[in-house]
């Protein structure tokens, strides 16, 4: 923001060009340096329009309040604010997408195995190897602790 706003007044002091068209050219500065933010053309073809746009107001703005940048400022913090909200839902929808299709794809796996018969079982011994057990025994109340379950 105080890029831009020496930039405005530079332009509108110095240069001594309108106030309408020292924002105009201010704001397409101010787009531009803004346009690598996204990857494809058209996310940028957008964004650099927004910013644009934005440029354009703060500029309005800054002239408006005879050169303040309090309100220029706000006004960015809350476009900024927005756009956070914005991402952070997409964020979190995308992550819950993720999820439920993890959910959904572990569900099968262990429908799967539930169709498909008893787990292969094994017996750990006492030298630290694995040997084949004979079919787990079942005890009331729980699995078997000398049995370890490999799926």
């Amino acid at each position: 923001m105080l890029f831009r706003a020496l930039l405005l007044h530079g332009l509108v002091s110095k240069a001594r060009l309108p106030a309408p068209l020292a924002a105009a050219l201010s704001s397409a500065v101010f787009g531009a340096m803004h346009i690598w933010n996204e990857r494809s053309a058209v996310q940028r073809s957008i964004y650099a329009a927004w910013t644009f746009l934005g440029g354009l107001v703060f500029g309005a703005a800054y002239l408006g309040t005879g050169g303040g940048l309090a309100l220029p400022v706000l006004l960015h913090f809350g476009n900024n604010f927005i756009v956070q909200l914005v991402c952070v839902r997409k964020v979190a929808q995308a992550a819950l997408a993720q999820r439920n299709a993890f959910v959904e794809a572990r569900d099968r796996v262990v429908a799967g195995r539930a169709a498909a018969g008893p787990a292969r079982s094994r017996v750990v011994g006492s030298g630290g190897g694995v040997a084949p057990a004979k079919a787990p025994r079942r005890q009331a109340g729980g699995a078997d602790p000398e049995t370890v379950q490999v799926y």
